[in-house]
Order: C-alpha cells, then structure tokens, then sequence
C-alpha cells in the first residue's frame, strides 16, 4: 500500500517562534487529514497515512499563529504530477508570506523504503526540473553518487523513467563521467577499497584504502602519569617501548596522487599515530598520547620525534 506525505515547511520573516510540538504515531482514518503546528511535527512508530483509504495527508509547519489562533492559512495546491503509484515526501518551502513564490522537492521511495529519485520541481533558471538519480547495486549498497541533472522539462513532480538521459546534452555534461563511485570488500563490513570522483579525468586516479595491523616496533608507545597538583591534574610522558604486534588498527589512504596517509588506531577507536609518507624513507610522524582517563594529553609533531 502507498503513502503520501506531504510536508510543508512555511517560512515567515520577522516573526517570532512559537515552540510547539505535535507527535502523530496512530493509523490515520480521518479523510484527508490535515494536521498542522506552529514547530514540528514529528512522525513515530505506529504512524500510517494509507491513501487507499484516507485519499491525502498534509502536515503543515508554520511560525507565526494567526490573531484567532490557529495557524495562518496557505494556499496548500502542490505540484500536480505527482505518481499515486509511488511513495513519496514533498516538501515546500514558501518564500513569502502566501505561498505564491515557493520551492518544492519531492522524494520519491522504493518498496524497501530507500530513495531512489529526488526531483527539485522547476529548480533551473529556466524553470525545468533537476533530478538526482539514486541506485543499489545487488546487495543493497549505494556505490554511486551521481550529480543532479537538469531535465529538458518539467514532470510537476511526476517521478521520471530515464533521469540521466539528459545528462549528455552539450552544456550540461556532456561526455563527462557524472557520478562518484565506491568499491566495497566482499564482506558485511561493506568497507571502501577504492573511491573514484566525479569527472573523467578521475576515472584511473582512485582513492584506495587498505586495512591491516601493526607488525612489531612499527609504533612507539607513549605512556602518562597523572597526579594532582596545584588543584589541577598534571601529565608528564614516558616512552615505553613500542606496541606489540596486531595492537593496533593499521588503516592506509593512498590519494589520487600517489601520497599515503597511515593511521594506527587502538580498540577504542583513538588516534594513536598518524604517518604521512614524505618520500620512501622519509615519515612524518604525529603521535596522540591520552591519559589514564582516556583524555588526549599531549599530541606530539614530527619535529619533536
């Protein structure tokens, strides 16, 4: 069964908030329920709009009550297009006090509840659509992110079956690569092995990342005594000796360019070291050194090594 949701976000300057919350987690029964509040509204567990069975829900945020007390009216008439088919939020932000200068997105959801299209309605400086096109791969996972591309139209909100085939149009895109791509481990941690961006000449010059442990007298460890003095705590550090091997994470960017960056970690996710390779034998070290109470007390530069 399909929702319809539409959330309307009215803007008045130079009035003043009232803080006021409205909470809505039952089934809704009420024909074509219009619920409004002066500050949010907030949807729960439990909340249902069917429109098979209520025709149209609208929830309507407004900053300014009205002198009698209710919320000031707006002309509430959306875009249109929009598919009865689909589940959907539009959203629409009123730029005056009436409502007639407005923006409006509407986000269009798949049956598992994910995005999958987002349209800014007459967005462009020649009042056409701009559609972000969002997919899955076959496990679910987002791997591509593809920049917003203006349509040669508007829909009114209708969703739009073949988003990117304006994207080759002579002054939007053209032959450029238009979305940024991420290569995922073959494992439930979904970890990014390579992460290309958007544009052609980024096609062969990814960000990799790999995933290790520390081998043996890789990493100096610093250690803190803490005492009380003077009505503060005071922290003098030692060395003491280096982490024995697979203490620490070991997590290793190398840029497009060719440069690496390696972070040690410890098992509660603290900075330990952060080594950025000058040349082949060259490091440049920083160190993070905490305290018996798990604070950072010292960050320790290269030159001080």
């Amino acid at each position: 069964m399909k929702k319809k949701i539409f959330q309307w976000v009215i803007l008045f300057l130079g009035t003043s908030v009232f803080h006021s919350q409205r909470i809505l987690n039952t089934v809704v029964t009420e024909q074509n329920k219009v619920v409004t509040a002066p500050s949010s509204i907030r949807l729960l567990s439990g909340f249902m709009a069917n429109s098979a069975n209520i025709g149209t829900f609208r929830a309507y945020i407004a900053s300014a009550p009205n002198p009698g007390g209710g919320i000031t009216p707006v002309d509430p008439t959306p875009a249109i297009g929009m598919n009865s088919t689909e589940n959907y939020i539009l959203t629409t932000r009123c730029l005056d006090a009436n409502c007639t200068k407005r923006s409006e997105i509407i986000q269009y959801f798949d049956g598992l509840g994910r995005p999958k299209q987002v349209i800014n309605i007459k967005a462009s400086p020649t009042g056409k659509d701009v559609v972000t096109h969002i997919e899955y791969d076959g496990f679910g996972r987002q791997v591509k992110d593809f920049l917003p591309v203006p349509q040669s139209g508007t829909s009114n909100g209708a969703i739009i079956s073949n988003p990117l085939a304006n994207a080759t149009q002579t002054g939007i895109y053209g032959q450029e690569k238009i979305y940024a791509e991420k290569i995922l481990e073959n494992s439930p941690l979904d970890r990014i092995l390579e992460q290309r961006q958007v544009g052609t000449a980024w096609a062969n010059k990814p960000v990799t990342f790999q995933y290790d442990a520390n081998i043996a007298g890789e990493v100096k460890k610093y250690v803190t005594t803490t005492s009380w003095s003077n009505g503060a705590t005071a922290s003098a550090i030692s060395q003491s000796g280096t982490y024995g091997v697979g203490q620490l994470y070991k997590n290793i960017v190398t840029d497009e360019d060719g440069n690496k960056t390696i972070e040690f970690k410890n098992g509660q996710g603290q900075l330990i070291l952060s080594r950025m390779s000058i040349n082949a034998s060259e490091n440049a070290d920083t160190y993070y050194v905490y305290n018996e109470y798990n604070q950072l007390a010292f960050v320790i530069p290269p030159r001080q090594l």
